[in-house]
This record gives structure tokens, sequence and C-alpha cells, in this order.
């Protein structure tokens, strides 16, 4: 999980969710209305925006197709969280605690974590082969 992540405003200019995903090379930026989780805005949501041409410059984030993001509980067990994300494709998940945005676990998370785990059992950078 990555926490405490940046987060931005549905009311906020697309450009600068484009510049704050640039600027920290990162693929996913919770959205938030007020105090209220309401979205994930991801790279291919601003590739698609710019694909369509449209104005992006004149673009709020709020006028992008947001799905609804995943939120869970930061004693959610990972398990869940995996199982979910695999099931629907799910890029990313947020995480609460008392409501508030608390962390993001994310495929890049989950594959680090993989990693870490393999290199654990099988010592690196050996492990076992693909097939």
């Amino acid at each position: 999980m990555t926490p405490f992540p940046y987060a931005i405003e549905a009311t906020a200019p697309l450009a600068k969710a484009r510049e704050m995903m640039e600027a920290h090379d990162f693929h996913h930026l919770p959205v938030t209305d007020g105090d209220r989780l309401v979205g994930v805005v991801t790279q291919r949501d601003l590739l698609s925006a710019q694909a369509s041409a449209q104005d992006v410059d004149h673009m709020k984030v709020a006028d992008l197709d947001l799905s609804e993001a995943y939120v869970v509980s930061l004693h959610t067990p990972l398990n869940e969280v995996v199982h979910h994300m695999a099931s629907t494709g799910l890029g990313a998940t947020l995480v609460t605690r008392q409501g508030k945005l608390v962390g993001i676990v994310t495929v890049t998370d989950l594959a680090r974590l993989l990693a870490q785990l393999l290199d654990e059992h099988y010592g690196s950078p050996e492990g076992p082969e693909i097939a």
C-alpha cells in the first residue's frame, strides 16, 4: 500500500491531474468531492480524453466518466482486496480509516509485494522458472 496518497478535487482542472501524475510518476489519482471519495482518475482516462479530441485544457476532472472507486477499510484483509481487484480488473483500491483516505493499493504495489515474497522464499534473484 502507498500511504497517504495525493488526491484531487473533482472540480479541479484536468490539466492539474495530469501534472500531478506526471510530477510524481503515478498512474492512479483518487478523486474527492469535499470529504467524499468519488473515484479514481487514471492515465488511461487522461489518454482517452486527449484521443477523443475534446478540449482537454478546459475540462475538469468531474467531466471524465469516472468509475466508482473500490474503497476498503484499513482493516480489510489483503487477500480480499487482491481477489476483488483480480476479478474486476481494477488497477487500484482506495484504503480508508474512519472515512478518511489513508492509502492506495495498486497492481504495482501488489507486484512489488509478490517479488519480495518470492525473493524471501527462493532467494534473490533466482527463483522458479516462469513455465
